[in-house]
């Protein structure tokens, strides 16, 4: 078999939508908007056929073919929203418009035009292939990128109303329907998006692209990125720092989410402003590479104990009010445990960035980072467990009481166990283990086994880590 003559991302995004056509296919066996399901699923299929087609040929002709898969979603999803869950020709239930699913019918127009947007830049790359390609590829890909990812907050939306709004409702949704939103939202869609935004940095004049028509043409420019770490490195802190700043303010989404149902507003609403002011603090730090944002994010977390430490004595009432101290003996004692742990991990947490601000240096190797990156990497992983417990717990223990908890509180419980503290968790492993002396910029180590083994580095290297140390006092030891 020839080697594939477009960019290996192509194949990637295959894979996706053919997930995106099985999951699609699972609602069709629980019978769920069949109507709309089955169209759609022969458009997904139709995508990735063409994807899998374009990565082995280049042929310019696929993006036609998946722009006319995505007017045709669009079609699909408008006829959706106008009409709701019914077959073509049958009569619309325009009554949705005025109950409690007029937010999914916004949520359906919304999605229409962001099939308009991908089928239309799809046409554009056909019609323009050599468009703002230089250091980076087509300009196109990029726009692609940014409304794939739109697509995340679509089905984010979608999962999070039909567990708040029509849980209970004649309107219910199955579980299975909710599943595969989140799972969309958080792992599909995400990988999509990172590929587009990738190739667009990695396919500048003279690398292999998508397309026949300029792959492998021209010649490629000095200081052309080969990966997205490339492109995002130049600034002065850790793209790890970026990472996690995000993560954090999907964190105060998630908060905020809680606030709109009045889900324990008392803390909720001062643990959204530390949730926020970590991640401004996390992106300054990325941009600048500012040592005083260790303290801003420490501050934070010493913050957020107190809220911890009130909720665990008191219960979800206001500082003023009256403690609800019979919870200590009743079924909601083992939440107040949790969160006296989940206090005492904050806390490790804000002391482990003031002793990092404290002592930049320490336990830096040459290849590994500040070992306060190990140890927070570790305490921002204990978070999994408690908040699998919370979630375990809120439906074993409360369902059917007169605590139950709404299934969006758990829902929000889940998601922080399982999608945004790993990724923070893992995000302060990778910055420990890939910021030694002996890193490059792109986090690589050139001859591991040689140093190792020597203990020294090469004087080339020797001299690289000195200028460095020079102008950054700290510099590997500050990107946390």
């Amino acid at each position: 078999m020839s080697e594939p003559k477009g960019h290996r991302n192509l194949a990637i995004r295959g894979g996706v939508a053919s997930c995106q056509g099985f999951l699609t296919l699972i609602l069709i066996s629980y019978d769920i908007d069949v109507p709309h399901a089955i169209p759609t699923t022969v458009c997904q299929f139709w995508a990735a056929a063409s994807l899998f087609a374009q990565w082995r040929t280049a042929n310019p002709w696929m993006f036609i073919i998946r722009a006319c898969a995505n007017f045709a979603r669009c079609i699909i999803v408008s006829h959706a929203a106008a009409c709701g869950r019914v077959w073509v020709g049958e009569e619309c239930v325009t009554s949705a418009w005025a109950d409690t699913r007029w937010s999914f019918r916004i949520l359906h127009c919304l999605a229409a035009v962001r099939f308009l947007l991908l089928g239309l830049s799809l046409t554009l790359q056909f019609l323009l292939p050599f468009r703002g390609v230089g250091m980076r590829g087509n300009e196109q890909l990029f726009y692609r990128g940014c409304t794939a990812w739109s697509g995340v907050v679509l089905h984010l939306f979608r999962g999070m109303l039909k567990l708040g709004e029509l849980t209970g409702t004649s309107w219910e949704r199955a579980p299975v329907e909710i599943g595969i939103n989140f799972i969309r939202a958080f792992i599909l869609i995400p990988i999509a998006g990172w590929s587009l935004l990738n190739q667009w940095v990695c396919t500048g004049s003279g690398r292999r692209t998508d397309d026949i028509r300029t792959s492998l043409k021209g010649d490629v420019r000095p200081g052309a990125a080969d990966s997205m770490a490339d492109y995002l490195e130049p600034h002065q802190g850790h793209r790890n720092l970026l990472i996690r700043a995000v993560m954090s303010l999907f964190q105060v989404v998630l908060t905020l989410w809680l606030v709109a149902y009045d889900i324990d507003v008392a803390h909720k609403l001062p643990l959204a402003l530390c949730q926020l002011t970590a991640s401004v603090a996390l992106f300054v730090q990325w941009r600048t590479n500012r040592t005083s944002m260790f303290v801003v994010r420490a501050c934070a977390s010493f913050v957020r104990v107190f809220l911890l430490g009130h909720l665990a004595a008191c219960g979800r009432v206001w500082p003023w009010d009256e403690c609800v101290d019979s919870a200590w003996s009743d079924v909601r004692r083992p939440f107040r445990w949790l969160h006296c742990l989940a206090a005492v991990r904050i806390f490790l947490n804000g002391l482990s960035l003031a002793l990092q601000w404290a002592f930049p240096e320490r336990g830096i190797t040459l290849h590994y980072g500040h070992e306060q990156l190990l140890y927070r990497g570790l305490i921002r992983g204990v978070g999994v467990p408690l908040y699998l417990a919370r979630a375990v717990q809120k439906i074993s223990d409360l369902s059917g009481t007169e605590y139950e908890r709404l299934p969006v509180e758990i829902a929000v419980n889940l998601i922080r166990a399982l999608v945004v503290i790993p990724i923070q968790s893992l995000s302060l492993l990778h910055q420990w283990r890939y910021t030694g002396r002996a890193a490059d910029a792109s986090g690589q180590y050139a001859n591991k086994g040689a140093d190792e083994g020597a203990g020294e580095k090469s004087p080339e290297l020797q001299a690289v880590v000195t200028e460095d140390k020079a102008k950054i006092p700290g510099d590997h030891a500050d990107k946390a």
